[in-house]
């Protein structure tokens, strides 16, 4: 298993929004049908972000590209913790270590996010990502607080505990978060892609 806070179908949140947004415009002009003129077939029309949409997803990139950053350092760390090769002593040691890390990266992430200021048209799939964030955060409470009372020298039993605290589900919100905002950036023609699924 390897712990990161970011990777994310679409959610009823986003399908509301989307479906609350103009699709298409129809041109004017042009003969009725009905009197034996041709009738021109209407043009499509793309949505474009607003220029404080567009600054939006430019500062989410770059604050999402710091925590998948991040993320692949704790995977390294959570890799050295229980290397085999190490005394099992040591092994405990450093997973009690990996859980203050984990915690401290999950605080970071979710201030990253908490730090951007969104548009009103963005701001509930926004606050969605936030909210997610901060689900990361209280799972990486219990996880240190576990990780301290217990003995775990695998990942095997890393993983057991992961999935007994329900992490695999928290960190999935977030992506699925991540997922609704990167459906909008698309369709707005935002030009930026947020790899919500970046291992």
């Amino acid at each position: 298993m390897r712990a990161r806070l970011l990777r994310l179908p679409v959610t009823l949140l986003a399908i509301t929004l989307l479906g609350a947004l103009p699709l298409a415009g129809f041109a004017c002009g042009g003969d009725d049908a009905s009197s034996g003129g041709s009738q021109s077939p209407a043009p499509t029309v793309v949505p474009t972000a607003a220029p404080e949409e567009r600054n939006y997803f430019q500062q989410l990139k770059s604050r999402l590209d710091d925590v998948h950053q991040q993320a692949d350092a704790l995977g390294a760390a959570l890799n050295a913790a229980f290397d085999p090769q190490r005394p099992e002593p040591e092994r405990a040691d450093a997973g009690i270590a990996f859980g203050q890390q984990y915690q401290s990266y999950a605080a970071d992430a979710q201030a990253k996010l908490s730090a951007i200021a969104p548009p009103s048209s963005l701001k509930p799939l926004h606050e969605a990502i936030v909210g997610a964030a901060g689900g990361v955060v209280d799972l990486a409470g219990s996880l240190k607080s576990r990780l301290a009372s217990r003995t775990v020298v695998t990942l095997s039993q890393f993983s057991e505990l992961f999935v007994e605290l329900d992490g695999a589900t928290l960190e999935g919100r977030v992506r699925d978060a991540c997922f609704d905002l990167q459906a909008q950036a698309t369709r707005k023609s935002a030009d930026v892609a947020l790899e919500c699924n970046r291992s």
